[in-house]
């Protein structure tokens, strides 16, 4: 795992892959809550994707899913919106997503640091999760101080 300063959609723009922290909620309407952080601006791009992540949420459970229409890997930081993220949860996470990227083959993806935005997290407690689950093929990008 390497890290990087810049800006996440960047590198969507330039056709990589990337990961978006979720949660495990839904709205009564069924569709997947992504109203804040690097989700809501995935939700504004592809409308559709909350209701596609919802239907995931409903019939799976709260998991890593590779989209490949999207270019897209969600990635849960938290089983509600309302709750800070979970570095339990994000150890499940980054397994998931290697498992993922093993079986898709995106060369590489991009994420933000997991949870530590809107999930509450400090990211000298994330990383050390990460550097021991993720390879080369996972690149942490932040926007730097």
């Amino acid at each position: 795992m390497q890290e990087l300063i810049g800006n996440l959609w960047d590198f969507h723009d330039q056709g990589f892959c990337i990961g978006i922290p979720v949660n495990g909620d839904r709205r009564r309407d069924g569709r997947a809550v992504m109203g804040a952080g690097v989700a809501l601006p995935a939700a504004n791009r592809f409308p559709n994707l909350p209701t596609l992540l919802g239907e995931k949420l409903r019939t799976s459970g709260n998991h890593s899913y590779y989209w490949h229409e999207f270019q897209l890997v969600t990635l849960p930081t938290k089983e509600a919106w309302t709750q800070p993220s979970s570095l339990g949860l994000i150890e499940r996470t980054a397994r998931e997503a290697v498992h993922l990227a093993d079986y898709y083959r995106p060369n590489t993806i991009y994420c933000p640091r997991l949870g530590c935005g809107l999930g509450g997290l400090l990211w000298k407690d994330v990383a050390p999760i990460l550097h021991v689950l993720w390879d080369d093929r996972f690149l942490i990008v932040h926007p730097g101080s």
